[in-house]
């Protein structure tokens, strides 16, 4: 993963972890303290926004794919557990959107941003130009 990439990275976790409704998916101790029905066990599979955020610090993931792996693997497996808890079920498909979302921001390199960014402006411009129409024509 360039360093790019990386810092796309760390700040999708940054701002899924700073949400305070997905605090509990920062580590497994958390989660399981607000959630006391699960076991450790049940988590073998699970991995935890902390878990994630040491392994791109150090570098681990080779590439995009398998970072998005690792950011699947804080829902998908949680909503698998039995008994289900509906709470929790809801939390995480929150988190499951708003990851998802995130990630699917994230341009491949900063070509693709710098165009995201253009498109931005234009569609800012559009915006501006459509009121300033709409208020020559009421006037």
């Amino acid at each position: 993963m360039d360093s790019f990439l990386l810092l796309q990275a760390k700040e999708v976790i940054r701002k899924l972890g700073s949400k305070p409704i997905f605090r509990i998916f920062r580590s497994k101790d958390i989660l399981m303290q607000y959630f006391p029905s699960i076991q450790r066990k049940d988590l073998k599979n699970w991995v935890d926004l902390k878990s994630i955020m040491v392994n791109l610090e150090k570098r681990k993931y080779k590439s995009k794919k398998e970072w998005i792996a690792d950011v699947s693997m804080v829902w998908k497996p949680l909503l698998g557990l039995q008994p289900i808890n509906q709470l929790l079920v809801a939390v995480t498909h929150e988190f499951r959107n708003l990851a998802i979302k995130l990630v699917s921001d994230i341009p491949d390199n900063e070509h693709q941003q710098e165009i995201k960014s253009i498109q931005a402006i234009i569609q800012e411009m559009n915006l501006l130009t459509q009121r300033t129409i709409n208020q020559d024509l009421t006037t």
